[in-house]
């Protein structure tokens, strides 16, 4: 049963692939093959990456730049199939009292999975002054953000989580 405007698919730690010590180098001579994907994958600059971290706090806003044409979409989707899966009933409860169920059958998951449209990396976040990476994507049925931040008081990133938002 899921709840509220904003749902998660994926919460999960990066310290350990992402040290203190990375970002405090850009990135230069990185080696985690984890992370290396991460980057690849979401054609993410690590310089600029770093730059959010260790520039914190932002006299001015942190690009927002449209990687569609850069990123990997397929690895992106098939990331996404892993975190949505099938083989359940979905079942989100409404702030208004209604109550939506679907089943998540492997068709479904295809569809839900779907990128279309642009990918779009907000470093700094939504107002570009934060301590995290935004990722916007969208398919036929979710809105998706995944984000890089951290969830506890630090200022380098803890979790790398993806929410999304039923369309």
């Amino acid at each position: 049963m899921k709840y509220g405007n904003t749902l998660t698919f994926i919460n999960s730690g990066v310290g350990r692939i992402f040290t203190a010590d990375d970002y405090k180098k850009s990135f230069v001579g990185y080696s985690n093959p984890i992370g290396n994907e991460i980057f690849r994958m979401f054609g993410i600059d690590p310089i600029t990456y770093a730059k959010v971290f260790n520039d914190y706090p932002h006299r001015t806003k942190m690009p927002t730049v449209d990687v569609s044409n850069k990123c990997d979409k397929r690895a992106i989707e098939d990331l996404l199939q892993y975190a949505i899966g099938y083989g359940y009933w979905m079942v989100h409860g409404g702030t208004t009292g209604g109550v939506k169920m679907y089943e998540m059958d492997q068709a479904y998951m295809r569809k839900a999975s779907k990128i279309t449209g642009s990918v779009k990396l907000m470093y700094g976040g939504s107002q570009g002054k934060g301590k995290r990476l935004d990722i916007h994507m969208e398919s036929s049925v979710y809105k998706f953000m995944f984000n890089l931040r951290n969830k506890q008081s630090g200022l380098y990133p803890s979790h790398i989580m993806c929410d999304y938002k039923k369309k």
